[in-house]
């Protein structure tokens, strides 16, 4: 076993440097994250939307109303076990 004299013990000032040294560390790798964000976005821009035309509702005469309207449903699902359905509503 080695004698207390044989130990080395840091002194104050060894401890200070490696502080020191962290420091700069952390210092120089926040400027470079702060330079690599601070550049253009990596996104493009989206171009503006073109209308070929404008939609406008149809309006639909008052006096009369649908010879048929059918819909037709079809579910499929999980929730606590296997879901399945059909509906047609026709009014």
């Amino acid at each position: 076993m080695a004698g207390r004299e044989r130990l080395i013990r840091p002194g104050l000032a060894a401890l200070a440097a490696l502080v020191l040294a962290v420091l700069l560390l952390h210092l120089a790798t926040l400027g470079w994250v702060s330079h690599e964000l601070a550049g253009p976005p990596r996104l493009k821009a989206m171009a503006d939307p073109v209308f070929t035309r404008l939609l406008q509702q149809a309006a639909a005469p008052l006096d009369s109303w649908p010879v048929d309207t059918r819909v037709n449903y079809r579910m499929v699902g999980n929730y606590r076990g296997e879901v399945n359905g059909r509906a047609r509503v026709q009014w």
